[in-house]
């Protein structure tokens, strides 16, 4: 153990422990890692992990940010996990009261029961790094706690997917018959297993087939302008989240209500499409952490920045159309007229894109006309161009 670390008493280190994931902890840098080298004394005395997942090493050496910093940020990127597992199993328990139930047959009933298990094993893996992290590492900042955060994370992810795709086929039962049920219930495990754990390996495959490092340095850590922008595009993400997951569990609860059974065809084929949009709403929401965890091992990096942003957009698209869904059935189930309630979804999407894309992109080429003045403005040379030019 260094002697930084022999320093910190025992006080101390369980005031850190407690505290971890409600607090950013920011110790000195030699109370974190030690001075393990005289010619840098700023290099972090990282070990690498032990852990890996079919031939995937979650090695932390070289780590250039904070290790509690990205021991916090791991944490709080479980707890956006924890809050998609925490619905769905309220879910699963509020499913079995519903005088639906009754209505499916044995093997659809085993199959809600194997959800529930599949939910009960990821459940298990998110509480997993609390419990290591105080029972093996004695909640000392370490990077083996860092490495089995990556770990139980990534395993969670696997019967998450699974758990949904089992709901889908269950809901998609009420309305279909055959094999499309399925192929519903293989699509939505699948497409959450590829933006999870595809898209992930992909990236993490091509920048380790990469001899040297790009020259840009977009991939390189970042000051902490960065670590900041990527706190709050979780942040963001974190905010959005919680929304689209409860209504994500409330949306699949409605399908085993004995009032849809009751509707029309084509407002249960709406409300099943809608779930299908929120459904995707919310793997987007989540590919970021997995992302951060798997591709980027907890590093902050322009490139992440980039990722996560764009993700986080691209996750309000699908959530708007799912709510405008609900929208139409509701108005529907009121009014019994198609086209009004074609009218009330319609309104509904265009003023939330006007609000989150349009808006914002006028505000933002005017903010970037703006800056083109003032640059030309610092450049005498730029106004005599464009005259000749003119």
């Amino acid at each position: 153990m260094a002697p930084a670390e022999t320093s910190t008493t025992w006080r101390e280190s369980r005031f850190r422990s407690v505290f971890l994931g409600f607090l950013i902890a920011s110790p000195s840098r030699e109370t974190v890692f030690g001075n393990s080298d005289a010619s840098d004394p700023m290099r972090p005395a990282v070990n690498s992990s032990p852990f890996h997942i079919n031939g995937i090493s979650f090695a932390l050496s070289g780590a250039m940010g904070s290790l509690a910093a990205r021991l916090k940020q791991a944490f709080d990127e479980t707890r956006m996990l924890m809050l998609g597992i925490q619905v769905f199993i309220g879910f699963q328990h509020q499913v079995v009261l519903q005088p639906s139930f009754e209505r499916l047959s044995q093997g659809e009933k085993w199959i809600m029961v194997a959800n529930l298990g599949l939910l009960l094993c990821t459940f298990a893996c998110l509480v997993g790094p609390t419990m290591y992290h105080h029972i093996v590492e004695d909640g000392n900042i370490t990077s083996g706690a860092l490495s089995a955060v990556t770990v139980y994370a990534t395993i969670a992810l696997l019967p998450f997917a699974a758990a949904m795709g089992l709901s889908f086929a269950v809901a998609a039962a009420q309305i279909w018959r055959g094999p499309i049920p399925m192929f519903v219930g293989v699509l939505a495990s699948a497409t959450a297993i590829g933006f999870w754990y595809g898209l992930e390996l992909v990236r993490r495959a091509q920048r380790r087939s990469r001899s040297t490092k790009i020259a840009d340095g977009d991939d390189m850590p970042k000051p902490s302008s960065v670590k900041d922008r990527i706190d709050h595009v979780l942040t963001e993400a974190r905010t959005v989240l919680p929304g689209a997951q409860a209504l994500l569990g409330f949306q699949f609860a409605g399908t085993f209500m004995d009032g849809f059974a009751k509707l029309p065809t084509l407002s249960q084929y709406v409300h099943f499409a809608s779930l299908g949009c929120i459904a995707l709403s919310t793997i987007l929401l989540l590919t970021p952490a997995a992302y951060h965890r798997i591709v980027e091992e907890g590093e902050d990096t322009e490139h992440f920045h980039r990722f996560a942003s764009r993700i986080v957009l691209a996750a309000t698209v699908p959530l708007a159309l799912g709510i405008a869904g609900d929208v139409f059935v509701v108005v529907r189930k009121v009014s019994d007229h198609v086209m009004g309630s074609i009218a009330a979804a319609a309104s509904v999407v265009t003023v939330s894109y006007s609000l989150w894309f349009g808006l914002t992109l006028i505000r933002r080429r005017a903010k970037t006309r703006r800056r083109h003045v003032l640059r030309a403005g610092n450049h005498p040379s730029l106004p005599g161009r464009h005259q000749k030019h003119g």
